[in-house]
C-alpha cells in the first residue's frame, strides 16, 4: 500500500509543476504581419534621336605593299643605312646599288651601234638624192624604179637604226635599272639580300610599304546592313585599342564580295596620312576596334538591355505602383541597351530590374528610379 502513496504523490506534484509552468509562462508578444513588396529600380522613357554606331574589329594593313625584285643581274655594291626591317625612307632615295660595270659597258656599245647605223642611213639618203638627179639627167620619160631611188636600201638602213635605238634605250634602262630607288615614303618590312650578295634578274629584293597609307577591314554582319548608307565613301570611323588609344578614320570603300562564311561585308576604313605619318604605334598588324557611324533612327526610346523580357516585351510601372507586361517594337538591339520605336510613351516608367515570379498587377516599391539611358 505504501508504494502506491509514493508513485501518487509522484504523479500529483508532477502534474502540480506542469500546471504552474504553463499557468505562469509569458504570452508571446503579436506582430504585424507586413506583406513582402519587391524592389525595383526603374527609368524614365523618353523618345529622342539616337546616333547608331556599328561595332566591329580589324587588323590594320598597308593600301600599298610592294614586292621590289631585281630586273637585272650583278652584285650588290651598296645598301642604303635604312635598309634593313624597319628602316624609313622617303621617295626617290638610293636603297640599293649593282655593280654597273657590265652595263655601262652595254650602253657604249649601244651607242657605237646607234652612230654606225644613223651614218648608214645618211649615206643612202645621199646616194638616193644623187642617183635620182643622175636619173633625171639622162633624160629618162618614165618615172624611177625604187631600186633607182634606193628605197629598199634606205628602209633596211632605217630599220637598222630604229633597232640600234631601241638597243640603246634598253641599255640605259638596264643600267639605270641597277640603282633600285624608293617609289614612295615606307617602311622596310624584310630584306632578301645584303652587300656583297649576287642577286639574279627577278629575285626578290626586298618587301616594303607606303607608311603614310593604312588601312583596315571592319566586317559588318548582314543584319547589320540595313542601318548604314552603303553608297557613302565618307562615313566617319573612330578607331580604339585595349589601352585607350583612338584615331579617326573614314570608310572609303566596301569589299567586292560578302565574305561566304562568315555572311559579313568587310567595309574598308582609311587612316589620315598625318595622323599615320605622326603616331609610331600606326602600323600594319595592329588591331584595332571600331565604332562605325551608322544612320540615325529617330524618335526612338533607349532603355538598358537588361529591361527587355523575351524579345518584345517590358514591364511597366504603372501610377498604383504596380507592374504590368507591354509587348513593344524593337527597331535595334545593342550589348547594353536596345532601342524602342513603338509601345513606349514619354515619362512612362520602365522596370529594369529582374523580377522573380512575376505576376500582372503585382505591387513593388521603387528603390532607384534613373533619367533615360
Amino acid at each position: 500500500m505504501r508504494p502506491f502513496i509514493v508513485a501518487l504523490l509522484i504523479i500529483l506534484t508532477t502534474g502540480g509543476i506542469m500546471f504552474a509552468l504553463a499557468f505562469f509562462k509569458p504570452k508571446p508578444e503579436e506582430q504585424e504581419v507586413v506583406p513582402l513588396i519587391t524592389p525595383v529600380n526603374v527609368t524614365i522613357a523618353k523618345r529622342q534621336d539616337f546616333q547608331v554606331r556599328l561595332v566591329s574589329q580589324g587588323l590594320l594593313e598597308a593600301k600599298t605593299l610592294t614586292t621590289a625584285a631585281s630586273e637585272v643581274s650583278g652584285k650588290v655594291l651598296e645598301v642604303s643605312p635604312s635598309f634593313e626591317t624597319g628602316g624609313r625612307f622617303e621617295t626617290g632615295d638610293v636603297l640599293l646599288r649593282i655593280d654597273p660595270a657590265d652595263y655601262q659597258s652595254a650602253l657604249a656599245q649601244a651607242k657605237s651601234l646607234v652612230a654606225d647605223a644613223s651614218l648608214a642611213v645618211q649615206t643612202e639618203e645621199a646616194k638616193a638624192m644623187q642617183y635620182l638627179r643622175d636619173w633625171k639627167k639622162l633624160g629618162r620619160a618614165k618615172e624611177a624604179s625604187p631600186l633607182v631611188k634606193r628605197e629598199p636600201q634606205l628602209a633596211s638602213a632605217r630599220a637598222r637604226l630604229a633597232s640600234a635605238e631601241a638597243g640603246l634605250a634598253k641599255a640605259e634602262r638596264d643600267l639605270e635599272r641597277t640603282i633600285l630607288r624608293a617609289p614612295y615614303n615606307g617602311r622596310i618590312l624584310r630584306t632578301h639580300t645584303d652587300v656583297a650578295s649576287f642577286v639574279t634578274m627577278g629575285a626578290p629584293i626586298a618587301d616594303f610599304y607606303e607608311a603614310d597609307s593604312l588601312e583596315v577591314k571592319l566586317p559588318v554582319s548582314l543584319g547589320e546592313l540595313p542601318f548604314i548608307d552603303l553608297q557613302s565613301t565618307s562615313r566617319k570611323v573612330t578607331l580604339s585599342t585595349s589601352t585607350g588609344q583612338t584615331w579617326p578614320a573614314t570608310v572609303v570603300r566596301q569589299d567586292a564580295e560578302i565574305d561566304r562564311r562568315s555572311r559579313s561585308l568587310d567595309l574598308i576604313a582609311a587612316l589620315p596620312p598625318e595622323i599615320v605619318s605622326q603616331d609610331p604605334l600606326l602600323v600594319p598588324g595592329l588591331f584595332v576596334n571600331a565604332q562605325i557611324e551608322a544612320e540615325p533612327l529617330e524618335n526612338v526610346v533607349p532603355v538598358e538591355r537588361r529591361a527587355l523580357l523575351g524579345e518584345n516585351e517590358v514591364l511597366i510601372l504603372t501610377k498604383d505602383y504596380t507592374l504590368t507586361r507591354r509587348q513593344v517594337t524593337v527597331a535595334r538591339k545593342e550589348a547594353e541597351r536596345v532601342l524602342i520605336s513603338k509601345g513606349l510613351e514619354d515619362g512612362e516608367r520602365v522596370c529594369i530590374s529582374y523580377v522573380p515570379n512575376f505576376i500582372e498587377g503585382m505591387s513593388v516599391r521603387v528603390i532607384d528610379e534613373q533619367p533615360n539611358a
